[in-house]
């Protein structure tokens, strides 16, 4: 049975949360559709880490804020027993490719999203999961990203038509470590894989330092673009340089976290340019996210990041009572002195302006 989860959302947004039976077996999942909910939108697979679930790693990512600002649609499936089958002892053994692809058909019939363009990326075991789907359906996938999970010992891809690869992983990750483990393969080894798999040259990689943002994560960011490959099927790595089991720009900071970037917001950025018919970097998507605003993290205990600073002339922040309490002046603010509570942020540009809640909480 579908029903509409309880909404505090603007204009005509949906999350839905429904069930698909897959060999005899009822799977759940939640889908997150954004306004005006036009036909022919991507969309977005964001699989959970094991141990936790699809609404946990729909909080956890804040996804539903990107896709509403970049359209596209983004479902977060449960795994059995919070786990997905990814060849390892002790994980779900039921059939999660087969799961996914059932629900891009139905997806395809209900939602009319645009099946060249249907994406997956995930946490930890999530990111196996989508490695899996990169290696045992590529005729559908059209490209992964994974955060902080690896691929299994031993893994091969020999039907896979080669899928474009995102990897976001910390150097300090204690639970799927950067060098492996006895059935982890390290990342630099499934970088290696991949830029194998996806018939890339074996020229040096370009580099991107990403700026120091936020000097108190104590991390820092390095992105390696693995470019001239078989149909322009890249293979990227952003390195965290000291960085944790964690979500990058997450609102929820377990530690080790890095909010220099959003993984989400990146994580789109790197889709939005492959579809299965082939390379879409020369299509126009300005339009689709002129006015994003991105606040991270949120609530927040201390430093407050605005990553989209720069776009206004002016940013204020206001208390529950509508006075203003402080002027942001600089992307990275520490909000540490304020009273615990709600305030709310103003971006104003030219004669426009826009407000979104911030929770500040010590």
């Amino acid at each position: 049975m579908t029903f509409l989860m309880c909404l505090q959302q603007l204009n005509s947004q949906q999350t839905i949360i429904d069930s698909i039976e897959v060999d005899g077996l009822m799977r759940d999942y939640i889908i997150h559709l954004p306004s005006d909910n036009p036909e022919n939108l991507p969309l977005v697979f964001n699989l959970h880490g094991y141990t936790s679930n699809a609404g946990q790693q729909q909080l956890y990512s804040q996804m539903d804020d990107v896709g509403e600002d970049y359209q596209f649609i983004t479902c977060y499936p449960n795994g059995i027993a919070n786990s997905w089958n990814v060849g390892v002892l002790g994980g779900s053994t039921a059939d999660d490719v087969a799961f996914i692809s059932s629900l891009i058909d139905r997806f395809i019939d209900q939602y009319q999203i645009n099946s060249d363009r249907v994406y997956s990326c995930g946490m930890s075991n999530g990111g196996f999961m989508s490695y899996k789907l990169a290696c045992e359906l590529s005729d559908k996938i059209a490209a992964i990203a994974s955060v902080t999970g690896s691929m299994v010992v031993g893994t091969t891809c020999p039907e896979s038509e080669g899928v474009p690869v995102l990897q976001i992983h910390g150097t300090n990750d204690p639970i799927v470590p950067y060098e492996g483990g006895s059935f982890i393969i390290g990342i630099d080894d499934v970088i290696d894989f991949w830029i194998e798999q996806n018939g890339c040259s074996s020229s040096a990689p370009d580099l991107i330092t990403f700026d120091d943002i936020n000097t108190d994560d104590n991390s820092t960011v390095e992105h390696y673009i693995y470019k001239d490959c078989q149909d322009f099927k890249n293979v990227e790595l952003m390195k965290i340089i000291g960085g944790a089991h964690t979500w990058p720009g997450a609102p929820l900071d377990l530690g080790g976290t890095n909010y220099d970037i959003s993984a989400s917001e990146e994580i789109w950025k790197f889709f939005a340019n492959y579809s299965l018919s082939g390379n879409t970097s020369n299509v126009d998507q300005s339009h689709l996210h002129a006015n994003a605003i991105h606040v991270y993290p949120n609530p927040v205990s201390s430093t407050v990041t605005l990553a989209s600073f720069e776009k206004f002339t002016q940013v204020r922040l206001y208390n529950n009572l509508g006075l203003p309490v402080l002027s942001i002046t600089q992307p990275t603010t520490d909000l540490s002195h304020l009273p615990s509570g709600q305030y709310y942020l103003r971006f104003m540009k030219d004669d426009q302006s826009q407000s979104i809640p911030l929770i500040i909480n010590h």
